[in-house]
């Protein structure tokens, strides 16, 4: 009961202190603070060594102040080409892991500057998969999907989320096979990062928010459906 109450404060927390950004539209510091505990992330768990730690934030850095003159397009292939690297090659896990990382940032800058509501869509929609999953999950209980990856997610929590984010999805004007495809990329993602953990060896990226682990232990469920909105404002918008 205490970790659960503790979970929920600091949710309400993340979740307050976003709509004050919102509001006060400062999303460069929400986009800086994100940043720097992700890298901090990768750097307390071991996945990179400090030491080159600069080489990312200068790629980061690149892309940010060179967008214009690197395709949006090359940009998604090798995020997607570094998650194939990282679920299916050993050898090159964790560089691969940290380029995903790298490049996910710069989606998260980049969808922020050109689409404002779809970037906060995106992070609202990620905090009420996640608490929809638990909040099902721990009420209806039933059969685990992946126990040796994520031991605590159920068919039930999994299910009831995605609806949920779908009905907001198609509410918000996206056709039903992006609304379907966005839903169930929440879950891919966190599924996705818990697969990564389990492989190196770790419960959390860290402790920043106590129960609810690192930065990226937060963000991991928006990670494929970044790509997945950035790709949609390509073709789409």
């Amino acid at each position: 009961m205490v970790n659960s109450a503790n979970r929920i404060i600091v949710g309400l927390l993340i979740l307050i202190s976003v709509i004050i950004i919102y509001f006060f539209e400062v999303d460069l510091l929400l986009i800086l603070i994100v940043s720097l505990l992700s890298f901090y992330d990768l750097v307390k768990s071991n996945i990179i060594k400090i030491n080159y730690l600069y080489i990312y934030l200068l790629i980061l850095i690149f892309l940010i102040f060179f967008s214009e003159y690197v395709s949006l397009y090359l940009i998604l292939f090798v995020s997607l080409l570094s998650v194939f690297f990282f679920i299916f090659e050993n050898k090159y896990r964790n560089i691969s892991f940290v380029i995903s990382i790298t490049i996910f940032l710069y989606l998260f800058y980049f969808l922020s500057l050109n689409y404002r509501d779809l970037f906060y869509l995106i992070i609202f929609l990620s905090f009420l998969n996640d608490t929809s999953a638990y909040v099902f999950g721990n009420i209806i209980k039933g059969p685990l999907i992946a126990p040796s990856i994520s031991p605590k997610k159920t068919w039930s929590g999994t299910v009831s989320s995605c609806m949920i984010s779908f009905l907001f999805l198609t509410f918000y004007g996206f056709n039903i096979f992006v609304s379907i495809l966005i839903s169930i990329s929440f879950f891919l993602g966190d599924l996705l990062f818990s697969y990564f953990k389990r492989n190196i060896g770790i419960k959390d990226f860290s402790l920043i928010f106590s129960s609810h682990g690192g930065i990226l232990d937060r963000i991991d469920s928006m990670f494929l459906a970044l790509i997945i909105i950035n790709l949609y404002t390509l073709t789409s918008l």
